[in-house]
């Protein structure tokens, strides 16, 4: 499943699944459609950008729109800092 359907079944069901299973009801979300949009069409329109740097992650939308705009460039990636997470 790529990263928009991710995005979609994550704003359709208010839920995001943890990797053992586990089903998490969402209350709000980081941002919306239009902003998660601009931020991956401003990415994927500038070649240049090969390494790309969040801080805060929370339901991971961000995440998932910025490393869908960068699947196919050479050496590029994408590091997450976030205060408040204390496992991984």
């Amino acid at each position: 499943m790529g990263a928009e359907a991710v995005i979609d079944q994550i704003r359709r069901t208010r839920t995001v699944t943890s990797p053992d299973g586990e089903t998490f009801p969402i209350e709000k979300h980081g941002i919306d459609a239009a902003e998660g949009r601009l931020l991956s069409e401003f990415i994927a329109t500038r070649p240049d950008i090969v390494r790309t740097l969040e801080v805060g992650c929370a339901y991971g939308f961000s995440s998932l729109h910025i490393t869908s705009a960068l699947p196919r460039r050479e050496g590029a990636h994408h590091i997450i800092v976030d205060p408040f997470q204390s496992t991984d």
